[in-house]
């Protein structure tokens, strides 16, 4: 074996193994503290890229998850008020057909039919003009020709919410206090049912055919792609924990072994003596 002081080799190479395996502690403990396995390009070029990519789709999906939410409340609001206005529609039948009822009904029944005749429909105009959602007005005709309602993460994925014009379906000035009157006021509730009946049912269609399902379909994309972002970027505690207890004897060992390759060059004095 030659023996040299002016370079000492061995201890070169220990100081170098010492510092990469110290590199490698520092990298496990940050990978442990922060939860993550890629915390930098240079964790992984090609894992940041896709975990990136990932990450942006993930968040489409949860604004898109957030507009189909927003959407179904925008149609149950509507449909409440459609609701409440079947119901009155149904009492205005009532009173149309109290008042065809002349044998039954004189003067004064039909005069206080009228009156809550005309309360009715004031009421249902009322309806009408203040339904509102997020400040829009929903049943005036600001949505007869459609608006849509982004539903995924990419352009084009959209969907329609249409409500008829529920305005003037039923005038105010109709009248129920004569024979005459109450059965024109009669085919005029009657078409306003059917309006209003259509009206809800095709906004029940879009809720549970478009809206709904759509939305349980974004939970489950959104529920695998966070699972795969998560394999891509997330740290295994387990396996990261054994790497640091590895790099943390190999760092001990190094510094052992690094303190024996300084002494070597002590044995040219043994050559000396």
């Amino acid at each position: 074996m030659s023996l040299r002081i002016n370079t000492n080799t061995q201890a070169l190479n220990g100081h170098r193994q010492m510092l990469k395996n110290d590199n490698a502690i520092s990298k496990s403990l940050e990978k442990l503290s922060s939860g993550l396995k890629i915390n930098r390009a240079a964790d992984g070029a090609a894992g940041l890229i896709i975990s990136e990519q990932l990450r942006a789709q993930l968040g489409g999906l949860q604004q898109a998850m957030d507009n189909t939410s927003q959407a179904i409340a925008l149609v149950q609001t509507a449909e409440g008020s459609l609701d409440e206005m079947n119901s009155l529609l149904g009492k205005a039948k009532k009173l149309a057909l109290s008042s065809l009822s002349s044998a039954t009904s004189d003067s004064s029944q039909k005069n206080a039919n009228q009156a809550e005749y005309l309360n009715i429909t004031q009421s249902i105009a009322r309806i009408a003009a203040q339904t509102q959602y997020a400040g829009t007005v929903l049943l005036t005709g600001c949505y007869a020709a459609g608006k849509n309602v982004q539903l995924g993460a990419f352009g084009g994925q959209i969907a329609t919410v249409s409500i008829s014009s529920m305005s003037n379906i039923l005038a105010t000035t109709g009248t129920v206090s004569t024979s005459t009157g109450a059965t024109a006021a009669l085919a005029s509730i009657s078409a306003a049912i059917t309006t209003v009946s259509t009206a809800r049912g095709k906004l029940g269609a879009t809720q549970a055919n478009t809206l709904e399902t759509t939305l349980n379909s974004l939970r489950t994309s959104y529920e695998n792609l966070k699972s795969a972002e998560s394999t891509v970027r997330d740290v295994d505690f387990a396996e990261e924990s054994a790497n640091f207890t590895r790099n943390t004897i190999l760092v001990q060992s190094a510094t052992a072994m690094l303190a024996q390759a300084n002494q070597l060059p002590q044995n040219v004095l043994k050559l000396l003596g």
